[in-house]
C-alpha cells in the first residue's frame, strides 16, 4: 500500500468521525426542542439501557476478533461464526429478559411507558 493510500483512508476516517462528533452534539440538542420533557427523559432511559447492554454483552468478543483473525489462517469464518452464536444467544436471551420482566423493570425507574419499550430495546440490540 503506498502512503498516498493510508493518507486517504485516513482523511476519509477523520472526515467521519468530524461527522460523527457534530451529529452525536446535534441530536440531542435537536431532540430536547422537539420531544416533551417527559418524552426526552424517556428517550435517554431507552438510549441509557441500549448503550449500557449493547456493551455489556459483547463481552470484549469484536476487539478479540481484530487480534484473532489476522493469525488465524483458514479458521476465519469458525471464529466469525462463533462470535455472531453468542451475540445472537446474548441477544435473544436479553430480549426475552426485557419481554418478561419489562413490567417490573419499568416500574423501578418509575415509567410504565418503559415497559413497551424494553422489548423494542431488546430487539435492536439483538440486530447489532
Amino acid at each position: 500500500m503506498s502512503s498516498k493510500t493510508i493518507s486517504v483512508q485516513a482523511s476519509w476516517l477523520l472526515v467521519g468521525r468530524i461527522m460523527s462528533f457534530i451529529l452525536s452534539f446535534l441530536v440531542p440538542v435537536l431532540l430536547v426542542r422537539i420531544f416533551s420533557k417527559h418524552d426526552f427523559g424517556l428517550y435517554r432511559e431507552v438510549l441509557l439501557f441500549y448503550v449500557f447492554f449493547e456493551h455489556m454483552l459483547q463481552f470484549g468478543f469484536r476487539h478479540s476478533l481484530f487480534y484473532f483473525l489476522p493469525q488465524s489462517g483458514g479458521n476465519k469464518s469458525k471464529y466469525v461464526m462463533n462470535t455472531l452464536f453468542v451475540f445472537t444467544i446474548l441477544g435473544l436471551l436479553l430480549l426475552g429478559i426485557f419481554s418478561l420482566f419489562g413490567g417490573p423493570i419499568s416500574q423501578l425507574f418509575h415509567a410504565p411507558e418503559l415497559s413497551s419499550l424494553l422489548p423494542l430495546t431488546g430487539l435492536y440490540i439483538l440486530f447489532m
